[in-house]
């Protein structure tokens, strides 16, 4: 079949969706050789700088939804048109003049032609095309969509993604459940998802919810696991603490890499960091990284209420590798959210050798088995009382970190798109019966 991919290319300060988007590419440009599909990349308007697609290019056959046209610059053209009018006015001023004076000397030459007004004037502009044009134009027979960012709906068969429909279970944070927001997301996803041939979810509870609530057959659903991202350096002890010692950190921390989202729940682990110090006499530093979304200021104001300033470093958005240096020097990843469970954060920290504490959500427990510990994410004391555990317990740390490099090893990129590649076999033999 001649398959279409569809990628936005987010950017690096989107967290987890950008390093799921770049495993997925780079795991796709591999396994290519070993398919006997066709693969197009279609890529939206914003990608054409990306440094993966200079990547990509002579690997993949790459589509961007744009295209130059011309259009009518209806404002130059009327510039240009008055200035032409009063050249003409100017100039029928003159041929008066010159008339009256070449009669007194009898020359009957004509001395005036009338300038012609100017064409219309047309510019190149970029234009965007809409997916399902280009989908024909390609004559693209079935469609992968590895990340849930198309809302535009298409007629060709497909396999949509879905990470996670927390604008149905918690409604209540702002950047799910806000009008507009809650409109949109459940417009694409009762669309998208109803539509397509096949539905990727990271877990079985997870294919449970979204065919409750957009009522999908069962057997429309695959369960795929989400990659850990490949890691091709592990930072050495000296990076690590060079890197330490650029944001001037020092002494066990705990490490959250998240965007200031409000469901992401930084106030609740600052208050489990102050009950680590008041009660149980443990003081250590909080490092949050992540892209401001409007609820930094808050988090801000809340450290210095809960007098944390010297205890709580805002690093904002940090280079990857800067990162795995801070993964690797962490005490222990706190990851605190209250959705899930398709998160990235926790399977980099077991690739890095970083014990995981993580938010107990429906599906943790499968995705991530006895490699976590799990907290109440709504409970500050829960989450200073499992910090406590590992702190206390030199061995519980040390068999948190070996099951989160057995898990880190368990299901790659590569795994990801082979079982992509088998559904894609599997609907070869439905869609061969149209042209």
């Amino acid at each position: 079949m001649k398959i279409g991919v569809f990628v936005p290319l987010y950017s690096p300060n989107m967290g987890g969706g950008f390093t799921v988007e770049q495993e997925m590419l780079t795991s796709l440009i591999q396994l290519i050789p070993q398919s006997r599909h066709q693969f197009t990349l279609f890529l939206d308007k914003h990608s054409k700088s990306d440094a993966i697609v200079e990547m990509l290019f002579g690997k993949i056959k790459i589509v961007f939804l744009e295209e130059t046209i011309q259009i009518l610059d209806e404002e130059k053209t009327q510039i240009l048109q008055e200035e032409a009018r009063i050249l003409q006015e100017e100039a029928k001023r003159s041929e008066f003049i010159l008339k009256r004076l070449i009669k007194k000397i009898g020359w009957n030459k004509k001395v005036y032609q009338e300038p012609p007004l100017p064409k219309a004037v047309y510019r190149e502009v970029q234009h965007e095309v809409p997916l399902q044009e280009m989908l024909r134009r390609e004559n693209i027979e079935f469609v992968w969509f590895p990340t849930p960012n198309y809302s535009s709906p298409i007629d060709v068969p497909y396999i949509a993604t879905i990470f996670d429909i927390q604008h149905r279970f918690q409604p209540w944070f702002p950047e799910v459940g806000s009008l507009n927001e809650w409109d949109q997301r459940e417009s694409y996803h009762s669309t998208h998802l109803r539509r397509a041939a096949f539905v990727v979810v990271g877990t079985h509870e997870g294919g449970k919810e979204v065919g409750f609530f957009y009522q999908i057959p069962p057997e429309r659903f695959r369960v795929l696991p989400p990659p850990v991202p490949c890691i091709d350096h592990l930072p050495s002890r000296s990076e690590v603490m060079d890197v330490l010692a650029k944001y001037g950190i020092s002494g066990n921390y705990l490490f959250y890499p998240a965007q200031f989202w409000t469901h992401k729940n930084h106030v609740n682990l600052l208050r489990a960091l102050k009950s680590l110090r008041d009660k149980y006499g443990i003081t250590m530093s909080l490092v949050f990284t992540g892209s401001d979304y409007g609820n930094c200021e808050y988090v801000k104001d809340m450290t210095d209420l809960l007098k944390l300033k010297d205890q709580v470093f805002f690093l904002g958005f940090v280079p990857r590798d800067d990162i795995l240096a801070l993964y690797s020097g962490a005490f222990a990843l706190t990851y605190a959210t209250y959705f899930g469970p398709d998160n990235i954060p926790p399977l980099e920290a077991f690739a890095c050798g970083c014990p995981v504490i993580l938010s107990d959500v429906l599906g943790s427990e499968e995705q991530f088995g006895d490699a976590v510990l799990r907290v109440d994410p709504s409970s500050p004391d829960d989450i200073a009382l499992a910090v406590e555990k590992v702190y206390s317990n030199s061995s519980l740390r040390d068999e948190l970190i070996s099951k989160g490099l057995v898990r880190s090893k368990k299901y790659t990129g590569l795994d990801y798109v082979l079982e992509i590649f088998k559904i894609m076999d599997e609907f070869e033999n439905v869609r061969i019966n149209w042209r």
